[in-house]
């Protein structure tokens, strides 16, 4: 069962990191467009932009990457817990005698 919280949760993330992507996609169109307008004819002054915008790419994918790992993790550690404490709950409810009148 999904509460309104997790459906909130989810659109958030997902709005959050589109927002991400698109904001990193115009800042190195915006770089992009500057540095050829820069270079004019010389291919080799754009080279190193492709090098900048490829760097770029990967380090965004790799933070990225790792974020969502990081995301699943604490989901994990969040789930192991609630799990313990539910048996632990039960653990002491079982124990406790019940009153008989």
């Amino acid at each position: 069962m999904e509460t309104n919280h997790t459906i909130y949760s989810r659109l958030m993330s997902l709005i959050s990191s589109s927002a991400f992507w698109v904001a990193a996609l115009l800042i190195a169109g915006l770089v992009g467009g500057l540095w050829f307008v820069r270079a004019g004819d010389s291919a080799w002054e754009a080279a190193p932009l492709a090098a900048v915008l490829a760097l770029t790419a990967v380090v965004g994918i790799t933070w990225q990457q790792s974020r969502a790992s990081a995301w699943r993790r604490l989901q994990a550690a969040l789930a192991a817990y609630a799990e313990r404490e539910i048996r632990q709950q039960q653990h002491r409810t079982a124990r406790i005698p019940k009153k008989v009148d």
